[in-house]
């Protein structure tokens, strides 16, 4: 038997734009994180990182927010997950000083607080 039921798409707070990619829920189940396309007013089309919150696992997410820029960079930005902590952030990113194309980077929760990455 088929172990999910019926697919349903999350609302448009989340879908932000025409290309949403790579879901990752926390081990709480109150933070998921996944890469986008920033708003098209901007004049860069690369893929950024987002997080939305809720405060218990039945609740619906709130929007979408993008990390800050020392999270994001000019480049590509994807494939964003948590430690079982919730404390590191771990991503892979195009940005310059990498050793290669895409590197794997992490970054250490400064706010103690689970529902603001």
């Amino acid at each position: 038997t088929e172990p999910f039921g019926n697919v349903t798409i999350l609302p448009p707070e989340i879908n932000v734009s025409e290309r949403v990619l790579a879901p990752f829920v926390s081990a709480d189940g109150l933070t998921l994180l996944f890469a986008s396309l920033p708003p098209v007013t901007r004049a860069r089309r690369s893929l950024d990182l987002y997080f939305a919150t809720r405060a218990k696992p039945t609740d619906p997410f709130g929007p979408a927010r993008r990390f800050a820029n020392v999270i994001n960079s000019p480049q590509e930005d994807n494939g964003p997950s948590l430690s079982p902590d919730g404390q590191t952030l771990f991503f892979h990113s195009y940005r310059a000083g990498g050793y290669g194309q895409a590197d794997l980077y992490q970054s250490r929760r400064l706010n103690l607080s689970p529902a603001t990455p």
